[in-house]
């Protein structure tokens, strides 16, 4: 766990803890985006909130950073804050780890600077091990003729697939990894003068950020038709090359009819048997579909809805749908790739609950895509193509279904046994850059009291 995750110090410590394949939980009172292994709890330690506090009980370490140090003044995260760029294959320093068994929220007072000192030590030698030649902007530390790909997605995750990119193409691949929407913020910062040749999104909002602000160059219609058109820029602008159905995991030990809308779940059947992640991104990533699809009255009605039903909060999905599983819970808000995971890692008989896809282009059955777009500034533009094209080929499209439990988005190429077919799911039918609308959809979460 981290405490004060959303601070400068906090941001490189989460990222160097999640690089190294730890499962991070980070608390700070600001909202902050989701990465993948990260749990985002947006809270006060001092408020005693029963969630931060069965979270803290349940860490293996805690590095202790929030605080209001007297007459510090904050510091300009928009540059500061930038996660580490790493090339392909560079160690990440395992952190020290601070354990402190039985901590009550209230009980973590902000004098508590050692872990602070160890934090900090941490960012330096982070910084001396990485590569060298950081900076806020431009191209500082990366190799002159090196495609850069700027990655929102998880080096755990996609790592070995760029290195496969670099064997396959012969180019010389350095990547800096963090959260998609603050890469996409440090690109309008950089504006012309960025190193990016190529942004690997997590979702498809932060590619319509850039696409808006004129950003991206065009993608080849070769590889854009290689897509089906909904999960492409409709400027064609970026690309999609991977996908992922929201889904209502259930246990039929007790549910024999699952809902067939996210909006029956406000029911008084379902009262205090739902379970939803609010803090989570592709939970928020959702709400926001429903925002642009049903507009923000009725979303706002369902959140209220929903909390007044006594939907359960969960820190992930993972937990979601674990306590299905568990039987602890009846059904759940989950991303369709985790139960995937969990079957090929336990086995059919090991997972209890079953999935059930939304009919009738239902918020709840949205289909969201990672993708990639080349930036207008890319100093290597035909490198950045044949990267495009590399992960929109077989060999990229099956690692996506085989590893990853996501759906391929080329023809030719099968999802994990079992999932229905892409052209079978009954998703909203949105503009996929619409989603760029995350801090509205912040804003409505607050308001409703849920993050």
């Amino acid at each position: 766990m981290v405490t004060g995750s959303a601070g400068f110090i906090g941001r490189v410590l989460t990222e160097a803890l999640l690089a190294r394949g730890e499962r991070v939980v980070g608390i700070d009172r600001r909202p902050q985006p989701y990465r993948h292994g990260l749990t985002v709890l947006t809270a006060d330690l001092l408020d005693g909130d029963d969630l931060v506090r069965a979270a803290l009980e349940s860490a293996d370490a805690v590095y202790h950073l929030a605080g209001r140090p007297g007459g510090t003044r904050p510091v300009a995260r928009h540059r500061l804050a930038t996660p580490p760029r790493q090339r392909r294959g560079a160690p990440v320093p395992e952190p020290p780890r601070a354990h402190l068994p039985e901590v009550h929220p209230q009980e973590i007072h902000m004098r508590n600077t050692a872990i602070r000192l160890l934090a900090v030590l941490l960012v330096l030698v982070t910084a001396a091990c990485g590569a060298e030649g950081e900076g806020g902007g431009g191209g500082e530390g990366f190799d002159d003729d090196a495609l850069v790909i700027y990655s929102g997605r998880n080096k755990n995750l996609v790592g070995p697939l760029l290195d496969r990119l670099s064997a396959s193409t012969g180019l010389d691949v350095q990547v800096r990894y963090g959260d998609s929407a603050e890469l996409a913020a440090q690109l309008l910062e950089e504006g012309d003068r960025t190193r990016a040749d190529l942004f690997f999104s997590q979702d498809a909002g932060a590619l319509g950020a850039l696409s808006k602000q004129g950003l991206l160059a065009p993608v080849p219609a070769a590889l854009l038709n290689r897509v089906p058109q909904r999960y492409r820029s409709a400027e064609g602008t970026w690309v999609g090359v991977s996908g992922r159905s929201r889904v209502i995991v259930y246990d039929p030990r007790t549910v024999t009819a699952p809902p067939k809308s996210v909006f029956e779940l406000t029911g008084p059947e379902w009262k205090g048997k739902v379970g939803w992640a609010p803090t989570n991104a592709s939970f928020q990533a959702f709400v926001t579909a429903m925002r642009v699809v049903s507009g923000e009255d009725r979303t706002r009605r369902w959140l209220t809805d929903m909390k007044a039903n006594g939907t359960q909060t969960y820190p992930n999905n993972v937990d979601i749908l674990n306590a299905v599983d568990a039987g602890t819970l009846r059904l759940g808000l989950i991303n369709h790739y985790y139960w995937y995971e969990k079957v090929a890692e336990k086995g059919p008989n090991g997972v209890p609950s079953k999935l059930a896809f939304l009919p009738g282009g239902d918020p709840g059955a949205l289909v969201n895509v990672a993708g990639v777009g080349a930036l207008k500034a890319a100093r290597h533009p035909q490198a950045a193509q044949k990267a495009m094209d590399f992960l929109l080929g077989p060999e990229a499209q099956k690692y996506f279904a085989q590893k990853t439990k996501e759906y391929p988005l080329i023809a030719g190429v099968q999802p994990e046994a079992g999932l229905p077919g892409l052209d079978t799911l009954n998703g909203p039918e949105i503009d996929l850059g619409r989603l760029d609308s995350l801090e509205q959809t912040l804003k409505l979460l607050q308001d409703v009291g849920l993050v």
